[in-house]
């Protein structure tokens, strides 16, 4: 009987080789709502994950479709009963499928997750922390308990002014204070973070201290871009400085908005242990810098069927900690911190000139 009920099951002439192949001859558009990427990027990402990454077509399975596959689970938040329908194959094949791609797609965030030499001047990308919502086990919830009531891990992540993640640390808890998680990537060798060249920085926002290499607000004056919008007029220089500081360190926030936008898992995580979760937020980060490092700007196309804005704003309120953070990073001295605010000083000087 259980035999005769899991082949009823998968009884469409849909196939999901058939599938592929008519969407991949099909309308551009419908092959990006589906898929979230187009065309030329997914056959250039087949080929790199076969090449590179060792991904290889199974008995049942061609690569083009386990990756889409994959980017169906991604892109829709679709569960393995989804995929079941969808592709016509049994839940152990997705379920093979799906980690076979993952593996593969971990690898290439492992070499694509990494800064790239561009010349933006001394300020080399912006840092922030983003909460996504996980599901976790009943007895380990409460300290992935958020500020907003829910369970999600903090990601501590750096972006460049490309809005591609140069770093990404992902498992901490959604308690943890942005700044605590900081530290532990500067003193952590093994997580390799980027640390800013001499005489560059990182902008960050207030909840982070102003120390050698990151630069923070200043304190005691408006800072976020909505502030500005209900009185246009600058009451100090130190508004000014904010107000371009905050411009610029929008672009973490966009980064984060697009890729929460794109894959639809980042706002509906499915019931995966937490390791795979983690590993599935880092894949969604691969992915969306191997987008944008194709030179592929498909945003138009993406906020024709998503709110970016919807989704960037949404992480407004854990980030908003103007209260000095009792950590610090012992490897900072007074001078090179003084350093650091000395040149905040001038470029607030240099912008309160232009803006005269």
């Amino acid at each position: 009987m259980k035999s005769m009920l899991k082949c009823e099951k998968r009884t469409s002439s849909l196939t999901g080789h058939r599938w592929v192949n008519e969407i991949m001859d099909g309308s551009d558009t419908r092959f990006f709502e589906q898929v979230r990427m187009r065309k030329p990027v997914f056959r250039r990402l087949v080929v790199e994950l076969t090449q590179n990454y060792g991904l290889e077509h199974t008995r049942n399975v061609t690569v083009e479709e386990s990756v889409i596959m994959f980017l169906y689970v991604l892109g829709q938040g679709a569960t393995y009963r989804n995929v079941e329908e969808r592709f016509q194959h049994s839940g152990e094949i997705v379920h093979q499928q799906f980690h076979r791609v993952l593996k593969a797609v971990r690898k290439l965030g492992n070499d694509i997750i990494r800064p790239v030499d561009r010349n933006f001047g001394d300020c080399i990308g912006a840092i922030d922390g983003a909460h996504v919502a996980i599901q976790v086990p009943a007895d380990k919830q409460i300290p992935f308990m958020n500020r907003k009531g829910y369970t999600s891990t903090n990601i501590l992540a750096v972006c460049d002014f490309n809005m591609c993640f140069t770093f990404a640390l992902i498992s901490w808890e959604g308690s943890a204070h942005d700044t605590r998680i900081l530290m532990e990537a500067l003193r952590n060798l093994s997580l390799k973070f980027p640390h800013p060249p001499e005489g560059k920085y990182y902008l960050v926002d207030s909840g982070y201290p102003t120390m050698k290499g990151f630069m923070g607000p200043y304190k005691s004056a408006r800072y976020h871009i909505p502030q500005f919008r209900m009185s246009r007029s600058f009451r100090s220089p130190n508004e000014i400085f904010n107000y371009h500081h905050s411009s610029l360190r929008s672009v973490i926030k966009r980064t984060f908005g697009v890729c929460k936008a794109r894959w639809q898992i980042l706002r509906n995580m499915i019931r995966y242990k937490p390791k795979v979760q983690f590993q599935i937020i880092w894949s969604c980060f691969a992915l969306h810098n191997f987008i944008r490092r194709m030179g592929n700007n498909d945003l138009d196309d993406l906020e024709s069927i998503e709110n970016i804005n919807q989704f960037q704003e949404g992480e407004r309120g854990f980030e908003d900690d103007d209260g000095e953070s009792p950590l610090v990073w012992h490897q900072s001295t007074q001078e090179d911190t003084q350093q650091i605010i000395t040149t905040r000083n001038t470029i607030r000087e240099q912008l309160t000139h232009i803006s005269r």
